[in-house]
């Protein structure tokens, strides 16, 4: 995940253009988080996943999950 150029985030894309939806996951869960929201994620107040997964948007506002590597939720 990168940043435009000028830091600027990315146009959001509408329903018909989410065409994928990721789900990856991570020795360090915190670490990654802490990695991707340095590289312009956001993480939303509602969190549906609990301790199972965290939610975190991209720069254009598109929803993925993160959690632990061999961890089913």
């Amino acid at each position: 995940m990168t940043r435009a150029p000028d830091n600027r985030k990315a146009r959001a894309l509408n329903a018909e253009e989410l065409v994928v939806h990721l789900d990856l996951t991570f020795a360090d869960v915190e670490a990654a988080e802490r990695r991707l929201v340095g590289l312009g994620a956001t993480k939303p107040a509602y969190q549906p996943g609990g301790k199972h997964w965290t939610v975190l948007l991209d720069p254009s506002g598109q929803p993925f999950c993160i959690s632990a590597a061999g961890k089913n939720g």
